[in-house]
């Protein structure tokens, strides 16, 4: 986030990890977000 980079699958493991977040949860809010373009 400081530098502009998303890191969806990182978030989602920090939130089940530390925030009780439910991991089935996370897995589809990861397979259901919007797409976007991918840059290398």
């Amino acid at each position: 986030r400081k530098v502009g980079v998303e890191v969806p699958i990182i978030e989602q493991v920090h939130r089940i990890l530390f925030e009780d977040k439910d991991p089935l949860k996370a897995c589809m809010d990861l397979m259901t977000r919007d797409p976007k373009g991918e840059h290398w």
